[in-house]
């Protein structure tokens, strides 16, 4: 069968200057979702922060209904968005350049799955400038926990995932 189970999704970000936690929303897959929630933190933010920021970027994450799909995945749209979304960054982190906010910027992403209530948080692989991705068997092992853990446990749980980056 092919159900699709109901997921949210979100998007944390680390380059040693600031943490920035987004919304993703989507159906089988995901992307960034512009009505949802974008925290940014201080590198120094402890876990309970950070545990905070996921938790309400997860909270407002969507799953879209078969209707939505082609609005929400819109490539020319996306594309526009994710233009405005990188020099929006850079104006105000202060950046000169692409590559200075990119260069050293880590990324995981995390799936909740409604019907048994995980997390999922995968490092991921900085792979070019602006890609990161994955590899089966590349070694990297995702952290998993409660859905419904605190804020602390969460903010933990990101680190520990970000400390797995490569």
């Amino acid at each position: 069968m092919n159900d699709v189970t109901e997921k949210k999704w979100a998007s944390a970000l680390f380059n040693g200057d600031f943490y920035l936690i987004e919304t993703y929303s989507g159906y089988r897959g995901s992307s960034r979702d512009e009505n949802g929630k974008q925290h940014t933190l201080d590198p120094n933010a402890d876990a309970n922060s950070l545990g905070s920021a996921l938790l309400d970027a997860l909270l407002h994450s969507r799953f879209l209904t078969l209707a939505e799909l082609d609005d929400f995945f819109d490539y020319r749209k996306n594309q526009q968005s994710y233009e405005a979304w990188v020099q929006a960054l850079i104006t105000k982190h202060g950046y000169k350049s692409r590559n200075a906010l990119f260069k050293k910027m880590a990324c995981c992403t995390i799936t909740v799955n409604v019907a048994d209530g995980t997390m999922e948080i995968c490092p991921m692989r900085h792979q070019k400038l602006e890609g990161w991705g994955r590899e089966k068997d590349d070694g990297i092992e995702n952290v998993f926990i409660p859905a419904n853990s605190s804020e602390a446990v969460v903010g933990d749980a990101l680190r520990l995932a970000f400390s797995r980056c490569v």
